[in-house]
């Protein structure tokens, strides 16, 4: 680990930090987004992996730090149910992987990204809508996209 830091110069650490700074932000504002804007930065500088390790690392550490925040403010019932079909979504995705191809994945992937937002695009809503059936369906969706796009790497 400190051979890959000796090998990158100053110039490059900065860039890497000033990454992780604006990712930083864009987290701030947004709640998510700071893998999108910090890898491709970090993979200019690092192999791949370590750029994917690296935001990881910062993503826990920052989402650790800040959950103190919010452990008195977000009820954790609700939650529940969202977690678990998280859990089960995980497991849904990666038998699912290994049974189609990587362009058939591409394929779906990009498909449920154009719905989603043209979904977001045209819907607005006039309440919230804070049901079983959503939070359970966004935790299965939730599981079966996470890490989908490192699987893409991999493959």
């Amino acid at each position: 680990m400190f051979e890959i830091i000796a090998d990158i110069g100053i110039a490059e650490l900065l860039a890497i930090w000033l990454a992780a700074l604006f990712a930083s932000v864009l987290r701030a504002f947004t709640g998510f987004g700071f893998a999108l804007a910090a890898v491709p930065v970090f993979a200019l500088f690092l192999a791949p992996v370590e750029a994917v390790v690296l935001s990881a690392s910062l993503t826990l550490l920052s989402s650790l730090l800040t959950m103190r925040t919010f452990w008195a403010v977000v009820p954790l019932r609700p939650m529940l149910p969202l977690g678990l079909m998280s859990i089960l979504g995980t497991a849904a995705r990666t038998l699912l992987l290994n049974m189609i191809s990587p362009e058939q994945f591409r394929l779906w992937v990009g498909l449920s990204v154009i719905l989603a937002c043209a979904w977001l695009s045209f819907v607005n809503p006039s309440q919230s809508h804070n049901t079983l059936l959503l939070r359970s369906g966004t935790g299965l969706l939730s599981g079966l996209m996470n890490g989908a796009l490192r699987f893409q790497v991999r493959r």
